[in-house]
């Protein structure tokens, strides 16, 4: 028989102001350790050393985007593939309370 604790949980949500993508690192290449020094804000050089450099998936132009989890590592896509765009983006995080079953 389980029981029910509450749980706070960060929602990020990241809104470009004009053609600014998203690049997230896919889940799979993180696990549950800590890689970078700076947490979800790596350095070029680690990311290298990670060899993550070329997993990256980017969202489509202009796509707003929300994901939970302070352990997501995102970055602004750049490269001669994307739209150089000094505009930037508006990000922001909201605290929720959640329902988690212990069993």
């Amino acid at each position: 028989c389980g029981s029910e604790s509450l749980m706070l949980e960060v929602v990020n949500v990241w809104i470009p102001k004009a053609d600014k993508q998203l690049a997230l690192l896919p889940f799979g290449f993180l696990g549950n350790q800590e890689l970078f020094e700076n947490g979800t804000r790596p350095s070029v050089e680690e990311v290298e050393i990670a060899r993550f450099q070329h997993e990256f998936k980017a969202f489509g132009k202009g796509t707003a985007v929300m994901f939970f989890g302070r352990r997501v590592l995102h970055q602004a896509a750049e490269g001669p593939e994307f739209a150089r765009c000094p505009q930037g983006s508006f990000e922001t995080r909201y605290l929720v309370l959640r329902r988690q079953q212990i069993v």
